[in-house]
Order: C-alpha cells, then sequence, then structure tokens
C-alpha cells in the first residue's frame, strides 16, 4: 500500500493499480423488494469468493434483475473483472467469468490493456495472508476504498504477465479438471451403488425376464432373479443382512493432547472434524509420531465424523493421527468402496439422529452403528462388483493426490514468480 521502497526486478516498474485499473464498488439491492432478486444477472457474495477462490467463477448462488441493479449502487461489470472480498472474509479473490455485480463486500478491478486480469489474480493471491494489515475496524476487519486506491502491484512487461499467468493457470486448470473428472467418477459410483442396493435395477430386469442394462453376461448372471423378505424388507435372494459395524472395524480416534509432538521437525498433524473437512491439515495441532500405529491415517483411509458435523470421505490430506470425534473405517474382508458407500448411505439418518440431540454437539453412538443393516451379496457377485467400482474408486482417490501436489507445485512457485526470483 503506498509506493514501495523495494527495488523491482530489472524491467518490472511499480505502479499504481488504479492507475493501469479501474476500481469499482458493489451493491446489495434492497432484500425488501422481491422484484430486484431471482433475475437473470449474477451476483458474488462472499460465499461465491470462498468458494471459487483463485478461480474463474461463473455462475452465483443469487441472482438480481435489471430492476435492482437500477436501484442500487451495483454495476454490471465485464467480464474479467477481477475481485477482492474486503469485508468479514478478507482476501478471497475471484476472476468474472461474465458479466456480473457484486456485493459491497468486495473491491473489484476492471483492467486496463497494461494488466492482465490472471496476472492481477495471482499477484493478490500471493498476498492473501498480508491483506489484513490494510484492514481496520473491530468487529468486522475491512479493507477500506482509500487503502485499495492506494495498492501497487510490481508489474513486469504485459508479455511476461501473461506467461507467468499461463504457468500458474495451467496447474489451476489440471487441478480443476481433477475436480470435474471426479465429479463424474463419484457420480456414476453413487448410480451404480443404488442400482445395485437400493433400487436393485438388476434383480428387478431377472426377475422380468429381461437382461440387466449395461452389464456384461457374467456379472448379469450372479444377481439374483428374486426376493426374499427379511425382516419385513425387501431382499435380493440369497443376500445376507448384516449391521454396519460387522462389516468394518470403526476405530475411533485418540485425545491426541495426551500425545504431544517430541520437536518441531518431527510430528504427525493432527486430522480433527475441521482438517477432514477441509481434507487439509495445514495449520493443525501436532502429535507424537509414536502414536499406535493403528491411528495413523494415509491417503485413502476412510474417516467417518461422528459427532458435530457428520460427514464420510476419502483422506486424500497426507499422512495425519486420527483424534477423537473420528472414526477411521476399515475391513479386512470387505473392499474400501463397499463399506464407505453404505456409510455414505446411512449417513442422512446419522445426521437427523445427532441433531436431535440435546446437546451442543450432536453424535451418534456405537448402537447406531449396529441397528443400521447392510446388504451382503454372494462373494462370486462381490468380486465382479469390485471389479466395476474399485477403479472408479481409486482414480478418484489418485486425482485428488494429484491435485495436492499440484496446489504445493504453485504455491511454492507463486511468490518466486510475483517477486521476479524465477524469470521466464
Amino acid at each position: 500500500m503506498g509506493l514501495p521502497d523495494l527495488p523491482p526486478p530489472p524491467g518490472w516498474k511499480w505502479t499504481a493499480l488504479s492507475d493501469i485499473a479501474v476500481l469499482e464498488s458493489g451493491h446489495t439491492p434492497s432484500r425488501k423488494h422481491p422484484e430486484y432478486w431471482d433475475g437473470e444477472i449474477p451476483w458474488i457474495g462472499l460465499k461465491d469468493a470462498i468458494d471459487h477462490h483463485g478461480g474463474v467463477i461463473s455462475d452465483t448462488y443469487q441472482h438480481v434483475t435489471d430492476l435492482g441493479l437500477a436501484h442500487s449502487s451495483a454495476r454490471l461489470l465485464p467480464k474479467n473483472t477481477v475481485c477482492l472480498s474486503r469485508t468479514a472474509s478478507i482476501g478471497y479473490v475471484v476472476v468474472m467469468g461474465r458479466p456480473m455485480s457484486t456485493s459491497q463486500d468486495f473491491v473489484n478491478w476492471v483492467c486496463g490493456p497494461e494488466i492482465d486480469p490472471h496476472f492481477l489474480k495471482y499477484v493478490l493471491l500471493a498476498e492473501h495472508e498480508t491483506f489484513s494489515r490494510f484492514a481496520s475496524g473491530t468487529t468486522h476487519q475491512t479493507i477500506y476504498y482509500p487503502e485499495a486506491k492506494a495498492f501497487h502491484v510490481c508489474l513486469p512487461p504485459l508479455a511476461q504477465q501473461k506467461a507467468i499467468a499461463h504457468i500458474l493457470g495451467s496447474l489451476d486448470d489440471k487441478i480443476e479438471l481433477n475436480r470435474q473428472m471426479n465429479e463424474t467418477l463419484e457420480a456414476m459410483a453413487r448410480a451404480i451403488f443404488k442400482s445395485w442396493f437400493v433400487v436393485f435395477d438388476p434383480v428387478r430386469a431377472k426377475a422380468e425376464g429381461k437382461p440387466p442394462a449395461g452389464m456384461d453376461a457374467e456379472t448379469a448372471a450372479l444377481f439374483p432373479d428374486g426376493f426374499d423378505e427379511i425382516d419385513g424388507r425387501e431382499v435380493p435372494r440369497g443376500w445376507k443382512v448384516k449391521p454396519l459395524d460387522t462389516i468394518a472395524v470403526f476405530l475411533n480416534g485418540l485425545a491426541l493432547q495426551k500425545y504431544p509432538a517430541e520437536s518441531e521437525e518431527e510430528y504427525l498433524p493432527v486430522i480433527k472434524i475441521a482438517q477432514m473437512h477441509k481434507c487439509d491439515t495445514e495449520g493443525s495441532d501436532k502429535a507424537s509420531v509414536d502414536i499406535p500405529p493403528e491411528y495413523i491415517v494415509d491417503d485413502g483411509d476412510v474417516l467417518f465424523s461422528w459427532s458435530g458435523s457428520l460427514e464420510v470421505i476419502f483422506w486424500c490430506g497426507g499422512k495425519g493421527a486420527l483424534n477423537q470425534h473420528l472414526f477411521k473405517v476399515s475391513s479386512e474382508t470387505f473392499p474400501k468402496w463397499f463399506y464407505y458407500y453404505w456409510v455414505l448411505h446411512h449417513l442422512p439418518d446419522f445426521q437427523l439422529i445427532a441433531e436431535g440431540k440435546a446437546t451442543t454437539m450432536g453424535h451418534i453412538q456405537r448402537h447406531h452403528l449396529s441397528e443400521a443393516m447392510v446388504l451382503v451379496p454372494s462373494p462370486e457377485l462381490m468380486d465382479q462388483m469390485d471389479n466395476v467400482m474399485t477403479p472408479l474408486v481409486k482414480k478418484n482417490i489418485s486425482n485428488r493426490i494429484e491435485s495436492r501436489t499440484l496446489a504445493k507445485i504453485r504455491d511454492a512457485l507463486l511468490p518466486k514468480l510475483m517477486n521476479g526470483n524465477i524469470t521466464i
């Protein structure tokens, strides 16, 4: 903020951002007028910026009407406008993928010909941790417009800006491609599991004398052609009904404050509910590396938070230590996808049970796992199912691990490219 004393790298120059980009504000149309809302114009709020931080945003949770814009201080800003959240949640950056408006929680820059918008995005991302220095206020920290107008950027020639943005953008594009691929893989796996174990498509097809759709003959032959009734429920003939906690081990984590790290160099990051939900151990507590080995979590392990905000995931945040309130779910008998998707199937019921607890932190108990039933097919059919499901799960996990590696590379390159230590 203000012209720095630091000399720029050769060929770069310090420039007031407001000299090369038009600073625009945002606004919220009145909520008292429903005719101002649910229109066709995307309107960026804080949740949009948090969910799309560092990326290009093409749609938003809320939309406004032309009338809403006309009766507020908000403006329709052009594609490639760079937006920085300036209040409450400071430092989130997005680039508009099409014309949009924003709330007053943002400062927005419409870039001129001297600065590439994606280069500016990476400049702001590189300074994410420092924006709090420019903020003021007690209840909500805010970057005010005089401070934003005083921002200076160290600017290389435009061709170099584009090259830097291209390198970093290529990494982000691959991360985004992996995310989209995983959405597809997860949708496929959930659809297959539902077809086999919930609506019983193959069994119903065979009961009607039809071949199961989209299935090879060898697999189709292993599905039964009718149902039994067990405890009042329809079960494919010959399948077993078992409690959820009999198909997998639900290992509760440790009170890891009792296992402090011996040093700052050798430790395991503690995986609590917060780390599990973001699948990241950055800033986590540190535990001893000498905890019992069964409480060490590795990439690909199934974690289930049974307290607070209930969720089940494939962990892909690196090696860590399992904290209490989390189950590590495993089995020596059944494949990983089988017990993962059965926990996921019962998760809505578990969440309702937790919400009904008259405590500040709802949870489920062991007996709820015993009361949740699972359908188990024949070993031969399970093997055929595994041939379909395991590749989907393995690819999902490997994509997420690759994205974590790419993000580390990007984050390591970002400051070095932005201060000229690495030239292109």
